[in-house]
């Protein structure tokens, strides 16, 4: 967004903040994650907006909710 515009996410009645996002010019619907340092996409979702990935890319280790998990790192518009 440009300086100075803001985007306000109300919250559904669970709380949570759910909107429509575009990566890699491909629309995704998704949760935002207010304590998230990343942002995290499934692997579906990573081959949806074009990404390719082998077993060998998995090499991060990231902290989530459910435990320590292998993750690839990958830069998108």
């Amino acid at each position: 967004l440009p300086m100075g515009r803001k985007v306000v996410v109300a919250a559904d009645e669970r709380g949570h903040f759910s909107s429509a996002f575009k990566f890699n010019g491909r629309q995704i619907d998704g949760m935002i994650d207010t304590g998230a340092t990343l942002v995290a996409i499934n692997i579906s979702t990573a081959r949806r907006i074009g990404l390719s990935l082998n077993p060998s890319d998995f090499s991060h280790e990231v902290s989530t909710a459910n435990g320590t998990i292998k993750a690839a790192v990958a830069m998108i518009d």
